[in-house]
């Protein structure tokens, strides 16, 4: 049932795509041959890179590499890779891994792999919330991406009238400027008038989507945002990464803190929680659920009193933004009962329903929030781990051999770090807090220079504070 259109050169396949995109009937899929005279595939790519689409192509490589002699074709940026002789097999297995639907291809540390091409590009992100800020902020810096937040649309403009971002993540709703008008002012700066903007909401209507294309934007992310949905979406509308490249091969897979049993079932024990949802958000992360979920009990514990009271006055667009917000973060942080209650009070409040149905809503989040909240409160917190023990000559040892992976951007040296920081424990103080959140986030030019400093200190004689003994 596709539709196809065909092409026999590049510079005739740009023509097209551009002329399409204008119309309003973008193409979805593109296929490039690798060969072709004049403009060859990956060049075609990178030319296509630079224009100003407002809806990009998911491109797939046609190349003969696969045969023993041929060199492999450079398929950076490419969602896949498809070789001849074409068979219908081989078409739909390409199709489906550049759509993300292959097993192997659609793994998250897959993804993230692909990202980390991306790693040092800058992004701006609009978000008032100051906990989605946080979230949104820890997954995009774990990908190497650099951000810049602005808190309304208004901050937002300020920011981008003086720098040029490769990408700007949106949110709907915010105090001052909403984010369609942020965008529509946007798009009236020549440096921006093509960055790709996102719409990040907790709106699943098809008018507020249709809203976001006519203000000027590219495409959204939902909230609750999912990691793997944000990194895949990225990834289509980032910008094709310049100099330096992270080799995928180096890669290792993620490591994981040593499980705190008492934690996860303390947190098991939630009601309304979804676990496995909530540690999606974090990468398995127990102890960092836990701080966002004591930061949601503390600041929106009292929300459904707090939507009740503005409703009672008159204030229905009031109620409307603590339950919008309310629906975003509950899901991020798995706390579906809490999210389903909200998305009904929402959608009831959007379309005017009768106040005795939006005040047994009201009653029902009040209810949930009561259970929810108060059980996070009482959740223990995680026990501290206890001290390793390292002499000088056995961290140095772990130093210098941290420091010879950093330097070429080998992605073992998280694995290496996590070794030796169990060894160390809290011995090592708090210069490892700093290197570690370096580490996790991919920034490994600032972490080798950290490395750097206290391998100086070392040999110095000089000390962070609370040195091994």
């Amino acid at each position: 049932g596709a539709r196809v259109d065909s092409c026999d050169s590049g510079l005739a396949a740009l023509e097209a795509l551009q002329a399409a995109d204008t119309l309003g009937d973008p193409y979805r899929l593109l296929f490039l041959d690798w060969i072709m005279p004049g403009l060859d595939g990956p060049a075609t790519s990178q030319q296509l890179a630079q224009l100003p689409l407002q809806v990009r192509p998911l491109e797939i490589l046609l190349t003969a590499s696969q045969e023993r002699g041929h060199p492999v074709p450079d398929n950076t940026g490419f969602a896949a890779c498809l070789a001849k002789p074409v068979t219908p097999i081989t078409l739909l297995t390409a199709i489906h891994q550049a759509m993300g639907l292959n097993s192997d291809a659609s793994t998250p540390a897959h993804v993230e792999t692909q990202l980390l091409q991306h790693r040092g590009q800058h992004l701006l992100l609009a978000e008032d919330n100051p906990l989605n800020q946080e979230v949104a902020m820890e997954l995009l810096h774990h990908v190497g991406l650099e951000v810049d937040l602005a808190e309304d649309g208004m901050e937002a403009l300020c920011l981008a009238q003086n720098k040029a971002y490769d990408l700007i993540l949106m949110d709907m709703q915010m105090p001052h400027m909403d984010g369609l008008e942020a965008t529509r002012q946007l798009r009236l700066m020549e440096q921006h008038r093509n960055t790709p903007v996102l719409a990040m909401t907790a709106n699943a209507f098809e008018e507020d989507r249709n809203r976001c294309l006519e203000a000027g934007m590219n495409d959204h992310v939902a909230k609750p945002v999912d990691p793997e949905t944000l990194y895949r979406t990225l990834l289509r509308w980032l910008p094709q990464p310049q100099g330096r490249l992270v080799a995928p091969g180096k890669r290792s897979a993620p490591q994981s803190a040593p499980v705190d049993e008492s934690l996860l079932s303390g947190l098991g024990a939630i009601p309304g929680l979804d676990l496995e949802a909530g540690l999606k958000t974090v990468r398995g992360r127990a102890e960092r659920l836990f701080y966002y979920l004591q930061r949601f009990s503390t600041e929106h514990g009292a929300d459904g009193l707090l939507a009740r009271n503005r409703f009672e006055s008159g204030d229905e667009a009031g109620a409307q933004l603590i339950s919008h917000t309310l629906k975003g973060l509950s899901g991020t942080l798995g706390l579906n009962r809490i999210q389903q209650i909200s998305d009904q009070l929402t959608r009831a409040l959007r379309g005017h329903h009768p106040d005795q149905e939006i005040l047994a809503l009201i009653g029902d989040l009040e209810k949930e929030l009561g259970e929810s909240c108060p059980a996070i409160a009482n959740l223990e917190a995680p026990a501290q781990k206890v001290a390793g023990m390292l002499d000088q000559m056995q961290l140095e040892q772990g130093l210098l051999e941290l420091r010879a992976l950093l330097s070429t951007d080998d992605m073992g040296s998280q694995e290496a770090w996590n070794t030796l920081r169990r060894a160390g424990g809290e011995g090592l103080g708090v210069r490892a807090q700093e290197l570690d959140r370096a580490i996790q986030d991919y920034a490994f030019d600032q972490a080798l220079a950290l490395v750097e400093d206290w391998l100086a200190e070392l040999k110095t004689g000089d000390r962070p504070p609370n040195p091994l003994s």
